[in-house]
């Protein structure tokens, strides 16, 4: 899929998620089937939207996945369970700044 596509589907679930159809929005860029990071954290916001933690965080680990630095991921991780020691989110998170 093109990037401009999946800036074209980013906008329109973003613009549906504004306008409260926040399951609307879901449905839109989960349909696509496409697999991109910022896809993924989008689905895992509306995920952390609708109290969907596990679901949430399957899609932030995706991107983490690909994109090990990626910042606004890791904080929703964090916003969403607490770390502890062995935690193989956290080892992942201290392995990414190396």
């Amino acid at each position: 899929m093109q990037t401009n596509n999946i800036e074209t589907q980013l906008s329109k679930a973003s613009l549906l998620a504004e306008l409260g159809q926040i399951n609307q929005a879901l449905e839109y860029v989960s349909s696509n089937n496409a697999s991109h990071p910022a896809i993924d954290h989008f689905i895992g916001t509306i995920r952390s939207q609708l109290g969907d933690i596990t679901e949430a965080l399957k899609y932030f680990r995706k991107v983490i996945h690909v994109w090990p630095h990626a910042g606004q991921t890791w904080n929703m991780i964090a916003s969403l369970k607490t770390f502890t020691k062995g935690d193989p989110d956290l080892k992942l998170l201290l392995d990414s700044s190396k």
